[in-house]
């Protein structure tokens, strides 16, 4: 049924997908970025106007520690995007040690149009910028080094109340496309000529070369294992589509209920792993303007006995012993952002029915298993 519908809307040719030639490098955040609508691929969307004063949040909320939560991408995540020449980031070797100013270069134009990177631009006191100090938020606007600016306007103007203007998607024809193409992959009748009208249009619209894989990446099965880390699933459309879905749609109210749908509720429970720090105890250069930035220390390694100015300082637990604090290492050696979080429980697939309900209504009971 769901392929049936995606391909109703795909065949009627109401919608396309927005694609600029040559500007592979901005396609993807014209849709969220604009003062209009981009209707030719939304679907629905709300619509905003300075002009009429009907204002939103989200660039508020997004570079904001205390209007927001201080949202922000896992290392994991930033994984999964390709490279622009349809390879994968993770087959390259220590992938998981690449520094934040080396980790972007030649990755999927979708990253950049998502997180800060080092090629990250915006305006401060209406003067456009790429100075490190001024458009990166510190550890008090996010968690992990991975700062959201997919629905962010780019300019201060709209971060520290509620001014932002640009319109925004709520569900687009790029939905539709994946649909079609994960519920043809899951049946087992996924075709090249299926995926040349699917996935390989939105990875060209940013850059990257739209080939078939030829074999399951190892990287996805391992992500994608289940709770007892048993690889089960093993179809390279699959997990394709599962990287698409990821990489496309971020932020756009489809994870959670992907995962449910795939039973992969315990990745809820997984470390938020941020950047690779290249050594505890000594400040580096994050974003390769040659210039210093930031220092991770802990009890075993350290602060420098002088602080090096423009440099912001970071405890860590590191080892057994440690001062405890909110940030940790990985075995990769990177940040990791301690949150405490409930063991995951299948019961949790399922919502509970709410109680007014059931005291209307009493016929309602039994309460969904685990919720009683």
């Amino acid at each position: 049924e769901c392929r049936k519908a995606a391909k109703a809307l795909m065949d009627s040719g109401a919608f396309h997908l927005i694609n600029n030639a040559g500007k592979e490098a901005a396609n993807y955040s014209t849709l969220f970025k604009s003062t209009d609508l981009q209707y030719d691929e939304v679907i629905l969307g709300n619509q905003y106007s300075k002009d009429f004063n009907r204002l939103h949040d989200a660039s508020w909320y997004f570079a904001s520690g205390s209007a927001g939560q201080r949202t922000s991408a896992t290392r994991q995540f930033v994984n999964m995007y390709l490279n622009l020449d349809g390879t994968r980031f993770t087959d390259k070797a220590n992938y998981n040690k690449v520094g934040f100013k080396d980790e972007f270069v030649g990755r999927d134009y979708r990253l950049r149009q998502t997180i800060i990177t080092p090629y990250y631009e915006k305006k401060v006191n209406g003067e456009l910028t790429n100075e490190f100090s001024k458009v990166f938020p510190g550890l008090g606007a996010q968690l992990t080094y991975y700062r959201i600016i997919k629905w962010n306007m780019d300019d201060d103007a709209t971060e520290s109340a509620t001014q932002s203007y640009n319109s925004l998607p709520v569900f687009r024809y790029a939905e539709i496309l994946l649909d079609y193409a994960e519920a043809s992959a899951e049946l087992g009748e996924m075709t090249s000529a299926i995926w040349d009208a699917t996935i390989r249009p939105l990875r060209e619209r940013s850059g990257v070369n739209g080939k078939e894989p030829s074999v399951a990446d190892p990287y996805l099965m391992a992500y994608y294992a289940d709770a007892e880390g048993n690889q089960t699933v093993t179809d390279k459309y699959i997990l394709e589509c599962r990287r698409e879905r990821a990489t496309e749609l971020y932020l756009e109210n489809c994870r959670r209920d992907d995962l449910f749908r795939w039973k992969m509720g315990h990745l809820f429970t997984i470390d938020f792993e941020g950047i690779a720090i290249p050594e505890v105890g000594k400040p580096f250069d994050m974003n390769g303007d040659g210039k210093n930035d930031i220092c991770f220390f802990s009890k075993t390694h350290p602060k420098p006995s002088k602080n090096e100015s423009g440099v912001t300082y970071v405890e860590i637990t590191e080892n057994e012993g440690d001062n405890i604090t909110t940030y940790a290492l990985s075995a990769d050696n990177n940040l990791i952002y301690v949150l405490t979080r409930d063991v995951w429980d299948d019961h949790k697939y399922l919502y509970p029915v709410p109680k007014n309900a059931i005291d209307i209504n009493p016929n309602l009971l039994p309460q969904n298993p685990g919720w009683e």
